[in-house]
């Protein structure tokens, strides 16, 4: 197709700096949130991404209200 494309790895944070500061024109795999449509566009889907939430053995967790007061961890923005 005649592009000149650079695959470029890194951390997370690492890669959402650079892309802010357009360092990277493209970070393919972030979960759409509204409050980043000011920071960034999102194109249309091109896959479904199935998530999970992992607990201890014997702490089930069926639902986001259950998460309720419970400590979660999540992937730091910058």
């Amino acid at each position: 197709m005649g592009m000149d494309v650079k695959i470029r790895l890194g951390h997370w944070g690492d890669m959402r700096k650079a892309l802010n500061n357009g360092e990277v024109d493209i970070l393919q795999g972030m979960a759409f949130a509204e409050d980043r449509t000011r920071e960034v566009d999102f194109l249309p889907p091109h896959a479904i991404v199935y998530q999970s939430i992992w607990t201890r053995k014997g702490e089930e967790i069926r639902s986001l209200k259950e998460l309720r007061g419970k400590e979660v961890l999540v992937m730091r923005r910058l």
